[in-house]
């Protein structure tokens, strides 16, 4: 099959299914290159095949296999003639997808409209919390990814007001209103998980919204990269050699 004919069915898959995503998206840019010469034949198979694997391992709830394939995907592309912009295209979702979760502490961020940085509580990790979000306050983290995608975020918070209190979680266009159960203190701590489609150069803001009683406190947010694998269910494999 020629190159011409495998992006035009990659176009039509596109349409209905979206853009391939992490590990799919991976596999894409080596196809690509590949057919751009920008990787020898026998390099891109090599490639492949870690790709693959890692693939599989994502699959299988496997991360230490994923990350270790991907690692061998990474020195492949290092010790490679590559061009430059070819390498930092593969690597900049390789690296990212290595790493795992990656955690930024609230007070890293900007905090607009009266939102404030405390130390009178403890427990939190880093130099201090976020507090102050009362009326119509809101943490900005800028530009939290490089590598666009589905990300499954936790929020390190507190809140001893009694009541579930809301906050809402937007990235773009994309926006979550997040239900925080109470604690038993405000030294308590507690993280609340989402997934969120994130892209790169687009702010994450955790804000007190229109329709939102606030009133917590936000520690930090650890971004976890989606390998973009199905998981393989266990019923599903019931009954096979």
């Amino acid at each position: 099959m020629s190159a011409q004919a495998r992006t035009a069915i990659d176009d039509r898959l596109a349409a209905p299914l979206g853009p391939p995503q992490a590990l799919f998206s991976l596999a894409l840019k080596v196809r690509l290159a590949t057919d751009a010469g920008a990787l020898d034949p026998a390099l891109s198979g090599r490639l492949g095949t870690e790709v693959e694997t890692s693939i599989t391992a994502a699959a299988a709830d496997d991360p230490a296999g994923m990350r270790e394939a991907l690692n061998r995907f990474t020195a492949l592309v290092t010790a490679a003639p590559i061009p430059a912009d070819v390498a930092a295209d593969l690597l900049a979702i390789s690296g990212v997808l290595a790493a795992g979760p990656r955690r930024i502490e609230a007070e890293s961020a900007q905090l607009l409209s009266g939102a404030c940085l405390r130390t009178d509580h403890t427990g939190y990790t880093g130099t201090g919390f976020v507090a102050c979000m009362k009326t119509k306050e809101s943490v900005r983290f800028n530009a939290p990814v490089t590598v666009g995608g589905l990300y499954t975020l936790r929020l390190r918070y507190a809140n001893a007001m009694g009541t579930t209190q809301t906050m809402t979680l937007s990235s773009g266009t994309r926006s979550s209103r997040l239900k925080l159960p109470t604690l038993a203190n405000w030294d308590t701590w507690s993280e609340h998980q989402l997934s969120l489609l994130l892209t790169p150069a687009t702010p994450l803001i955790f804000a007190f919204g229109p329709n939102d009683n606030g009133n917590v406190n936000l520690d930090s947010v650890t971004l976890d990269p989606g390998p973009g694998a199905i998981h393989r269910h266990p019923a599903a494999t019931r009954g096979r050699p």
